[in-house]
């Protein structure tokens, strides 16, 4: 999975064009961060067009990735499920922190796509009311205590995925710290 962080849909499309000449399976595409400078000009329906234009010209399965905290722009739910009805958008990564909110995109797209936490802290639980897995930054440092702690939580052991999130709680919380 290649990520994209390209200012806008042309950049974005040449750069999943030329790395999938080098074999990228599926792309995995943030939230347009350019949006919150230009807050006037930029509204949900051009979001909405970003990401339509993106998976109508590359013929490779996507990934949108949700980071309001990140980004400063935050795709809504509905947004996501006008996108979910796409062939080439498989998924997302949903960072919101937010879980009435992710709750919401479970009940309106989870039968287009799947949805995939992006918050570790909460990610076991996530996953518990039925996200599909998480993408994390925690598996970047703790690689086998993640996959074992979704591989439980997915498989509905609650008990055991507990006792590993438990030894990396902390771990998740200094990652996300703020200097």
């Amino acid at each position: 999975i290649g990520g994209m962080i390209w200012p806008n849909s042309h950049l974005s499309i040449n750069g999943i064009e030329y790395q999938g000449a080098m074999s990228l399976l599926k792309a995995f595409l943030i939230t347009c961060w350019f949006a919150s400078f230009k807050r006037n000009l930029f509204n949900l329906y051009c979001l909405f067009q970003h990401y339509k234009i993106i998976a109508d010209t590359v013929a490779i399965p996507q990934i949108l990735y949700n980071v309001p905290g990140r980004t400063s722009v935050d795709m809504l739910p509905e947004t996501v499920q006008r996108l979910s009805t796409h062939n080439n958008i498989i998924g997302i990564k949903e960072a919101s922190g937010n879980k009435d909110r992710s709750m919401k995109l479970m009940k309106l797209c989870s039968e287009n796509i799947q949805i995939f936490t992006g918050d570790d802290k909460t990610s076991m639980s996530d996953i518990l009311d039925g996200f599909s897995g998480n993408i994390s930054v925690t598996a970047n440092v703790a690689p086998l205590e993640m996959h074992m702690m979704c591989k439980y939580a997915i498989e509905g052991d609650t008990e055991k995925a507990e006792e590993i999130n438990s030894k990396i709680e902390l771990l998740h919380d200094m990652l996300f710290c703020e200097s």
